[in-house]
């Protein structure tokens, strides 16, 4: 055609042929010019779309990076939910175990910060101290009602937590804008990001910031805000360096393509970047980089702002050959038709070129998206008009198959999902599919080559939909949490039940207990705890060693098992407390109860065999019913607690029921507790002295020392009553070493005013012996002080001490004797009398007991008793004391048997110090007249 047209008589007429090829070439370079642009252009974006691809994967990877620190501080917070209470030591060995497979370079710290407030006590006295006392050694020190100090922090604390000398605590909630941060983790139980602290800004740690998550008081979650801030216990958080952890988020990007500077929006740090990129590339460079953007960063309310630009490396990549190619090749056929049909041809053939490669970058980002999310893990792409599915080589070895093994249906991977999660994956699916869900994320167990079952993480989303918003491709990840599943369930079952009996523990008994109490509200019947503690678990534990207590504490759980229906429950609370749970009881079935209890006593009395050993105990119960004798846990647990401490009181060996009376007993222990801890520095107490008569002289050179209380409103109370008291709440402690202070400073003074040789005994209890240190609290210092004194002094102790005395109360025994302190051994008779430790221990005096004395008389099985004691005693060496001589009767028979000194209401009561003063310079006189 165009032949046609040249070769016409209108052309030759003309002589359009002249020119013609002038105004084609002419028509032909603007062309060729514009197409050369355009393909210089279109290489150049290219270019730039590889740029953004770069520049969005860097900000995926800090992302990335980011969870990772997320998934630890959640961890971290299962791990304290998990936990009744968590100190340094568990602190320290979680964070080790959690760091040890993989270290995090960009962490400094993982900490825990207590959250402490003066209106709320029960915020920090675990702490061990009181609310001045804190408030004294925050820093930095600021007057607020409420605190948050560091008091975990691991592995390097030394900058959080101040040394022993410095005696500083770290509040990190001392600046504003890092309060609020935290106050809204508090109530929105979430992960926040936020500026370090200055106070912590100088050390390491210039250019940090802080991820913080909230613990709450009792491993509670309310979904009220209110709530949550009310029950805050403090916040787990982690320190991180800006510097390292963009260092290690960085770690596979080409950082010899771009460049990448990354700024602290949050932080007000828009001009001084917080971590960049060193190239050699960037030294002595004038020029603007080719390609340069800038990048919002937003995680979990925290901002950066990440700079990207192109290195010299980057930019050679830049094109432009084709460019060329085309505008050298538009000017050789510019003079053709057929040129310009080609660089047409050439224009559309680049055109979809860069569309496909815009497509394809396109796919890729939506892939490495989730693949970044799935954190390496195996990955999936379902082409759902196709109903194929592309599994990588991760997903497929995760499951134990080759490359080769698993097609591309999906039926490959259904028929692989567990039955039991099967109906629940594809309902999650379904929902996905359907956009009710953005985000497709459920856990279930997939089978893998081998047969055994694996636990899957499974997410995805769909990313594309038709024009009508049918899916059209779906992509994911698998990840494997086996190992996760394993550590919930090993933490589950480490805070229900009890690891040595694997009876269930306090924390699921009274969880369980609260189901019993709900359901017995809704059925109108009852429920019965029967509480138990064993008698003589502590001498075979003393006697036999901690690790036959533990087989006897195993096999006493499993004589309980068998006692028991299996709708009930057995639980230890701990130690050698165990307590049985009988539910659905009815009005007229309180009978099973008590035969339940029957025959728990029934099984006792069969011995127990131990490794080398036979075990003999016997139990103390206490029933307690729900809701008769209370109404809440609480009250129901105090309730059988006090019946049980009736069945000691009656000697063990049977159960009792919860009164009322008990209530008040136990009230009335507990306010006489109460009290007894202010008498000393009230001065309620003072010592009276019993004086002990020399029976063949008459003389009195020694003297008891006797506590009294005198209390303020209930006037006086007996030793009998508030001494066991005193022992069990260990105050015997203070009391008895004040005692000691006062008796021997008046033993001092009647040295000096009566008789050089004066002496007063003074009473220690085993418990004393057991729990005192000497070095702190002891009798050694004040005798020390004064060479000779010891010898003023003499030490009561029982028969229960030498029985079951330990080797440091062997040796703070000799110590005593050393110092020239004697010893007497009171109570003689009524315990564990044995000749054995009269002749193992230094005793200098035995007491006989008031009971052998009360019913002297000629011929009577006490007297020769008396006479048996003291003519054993002198035999050995010892001198003899009688408690308790009331009579002339009395005192005429002790003489006659041989006894060296006596005491009781004959000779004279309990006396002031005043009073015994004069009392034995009176009596003295009037013996020696």
């Amino acid at each position: 055609m165009l032949n046609k047209i040249l070769n016409s008589r209108w052309f030759a007429q003309r002589h359009v042929d002249a020119w013609l090829p002038w105004l084609f070439l002419m028509m032909a370079l603007p062309v060729t010019f514009l197409i050369w642009k355009n393909e210089k252009q279109n290489a150049y974006i290219e270019q730039q779309i590889r740029f953004e691809y770069h520049a969005k994967e860097a900000t995926g990877l800090i992302k990335r990076h980011l969870l990772e620190y997320e998934h630890m501080l959640e961890g971290m917070q299962s791990f304290f939910r998990a936990s009744v209470f968590v100190d340094q030591h568990e602190f320290d060995d979680y964070v080790n175990a959690l760091l040890q497979p993989k270290r995090l370079l960009g962490l400094h710290s993982l900490a825990y910060a207590k959250y402490i407030d003066s209106t709320r006590p029960a915020t920090y006295t675990s702490l061990g101290t009181d609310w001045f006392a804190l408030t004294q050694r925050m820093q930095p020190k600021q007057d607020r009602s409420f605190y948050a100090p560091i008091i975990y922090a691991a592995p390097n604390a030394s900058l959080l937590i101040a040394s022993v000398e410095s005696n500083r605590l770290l509040d990190v909630l001392a600046e504003a804008p890092i309060r609020q941060a935290f106050q809204h983790s508090a109530d929105s139980n979430k992960v926040l990001v936020s500026p370090v602290m200055q106070s912590i800004q100088g050390g390491n740690v210039n250019d940090s910031f802080l991820m913080q998550l909230p613990i709450y008081q009792n491993n509670t979650i309310n979904n009220n805000a209110t709530s949550r801030r009310e029950r805050i216990d403090g916040w787990v958080l982690a320190i991180i360096k800006n510097e390292l952890f963009f260092t290690e988020a960085f770690g596979s990007a080409d950082k010899d393509l771009l460049k990448y500077s990354v700024y602290d929006i949050s932080a007000n740090h828009h001009d001084k970047p917080s971590y960049q990129t060193y190239n050699t590339q960037t030294q002595g460079r004038r020029s603007p980089a080719m390609f340069a953007n800038r990048y919002e960063v937003e995680y979990l309310g925290y901002v950066w702002e990440l700079r990207a630009e192109s290195l010299p490396k980057f930019e050679q990549y830049v094109d432009y050959k084709r460019a060329n190619y085309i505008g050298m090749l538009g000017l050789l056929i510019s003079f053709s038709l057929s040129g310009v049909l080609y660089l047409l041809v050439a224009r559309t053939r680049a055109t979809d070129t860069i569309h496909k490669v815009s497509n394809q970058l396109s796919a890729s980002e939506q892939r490495w998206q989730f693949a970044l999310e799935g954190a390496g893990d195996g990955v999936w792409d379902w082409d759902i008009k196709t109903n194929k599915v592309v599994f990588s080589k991760r997903w497929k070895a995760m499951l134990g198959y080759e490359d080769f093994e698993v097609g591309e249906e999906v039926d490959e991977w259904k028929k692989r999902v567990h039955p039991e999660d099967y109906v629940n994956v594809m309902q999650a699916v379904e929902a996905t599919l359907n956009g009710f869900n953005t985000v497709y994320s459920n856990e279930h167990r997939v089978q893998c080559k081998d047969g055994s079952w694996k636990w899957i993480l499974d997410r995805g989303m769909v990313v594309s939909r038709d024009a009508e918003g049918m899916p059209e491709r779906m992509v994911g990840t698998h990840a494997d949490i086996s190992s996760l599943k394993k550590s919930e369930e090993a933490i589950w079952q480490h805070a229900n039940f009890d690891s040595l009996t694997g009876l269930p523990n306090r924390r699921m008994f009274y969880g369980r207990l609260d189901q019993e109490i709900q359901k017995a509200k809704r059925s109108g019947l009852k429920v019965a705890l029967i509480f138990l503690d064993l008698d003589g678990f502590k001498e075979v534990n003393d006697t036999l060693g901690h690790d036959q207590g533990d087989v006897l504490l195993k096999l006493t759980a499993a004589r309980l098992v068998e006692c028991m229906r299996g709708s009930d429950s057995v639980a230890r609370l701990g130690g050698d407390e165990f307590v049985l749970m009988i539910g659905d009881v009815g009005h007229t079935d309180l009978n099973h109860v008590e035969a339940v209890a029957q025959k728990v006593l029934n099984v006792f009395t069969e011995p127990f065999q131990l490794a080398f050993n036979t075990a003999y105990v016997s139990a103390s119960l206490g029933i307690a019913i729900y809701p008769d004798d209370a109404s809440s846990i609480e009250d129901l647990m105090k309730s059988v607690d006090q019946a049980m401490y009736a069945s000691k009181q009656k000697g063990g060996r049977c159960f009792t029921y919860f009164t009322a009376r008990m209530q008040q007993v136990a009230q009335n222990r507990m306010q006489l507790s109460n009290d007894l801890r202010s008498a000393i520095p009230q001065n309620q107490l003072y010592v009276e002295y019993q004086p002990i008569v020399e029976l063949k002289t008459g003389r009195v050179h020694k003297a008891e020392a006797l506590l009294r209380w005198m209390h303020p409103t209930r006037g006086y109370i007996s030793p009998a009553e508030f001494i066991p008291i005193a022992e069990n709440t260990r105050l015997i402690q203070d009391i008895g070493n004040w005692v000691f202070q006062e008796a021997f400073k008046q033993v001092l003074h009647w040295r000096r005013v009566l008789e050089t040789n004066f002496q007063v005994s003074v009473n220690k209890s085993p418990i004393q012996f057991s729990y005192e240190d000497e070095k702190a609290h002891g009798w050694l210092e004040p005798l020390s002080q004064q060479p000779g004194s010891g010898q003023a002094i003499v030490v009561e102790i029982t028969e229960g001490l030498l029985l079951d005395a330990s080797s440091e109360v062997i040796q703070r025994l000799k110590a005593f004797q050393d110092m020239g302190m004697q010893v007497a051994l009171d109570d003689f008779g009524t315990g564990y009398s044995s000749l054995s430790y009269l002749k193992k221990f230094e005793i200098d005096y035995l007491k006989i007991d008031r009971s052998f004395v009360a019913n002297l008389s000629e011929g009577s099985d006490d007297l020769i008793l008396c006479e048996a004691i003291i003519m054993m005693a002198h035999r050995l060496g010892m001198k003899v004391i009688a408690e308790g001589i009331e009579t002339v009767q009395q005192k005429t028979l002790l003489i006659r048997a041989g006894c060296d000194y006596g005491q009781g209401f004959f000779f004279a009561k309990s006396l002031s110090p005043q009073d015994l003063e004069a009392y034995v310079l009176l009596h003295n006189q009037v013996v020696m007249a």
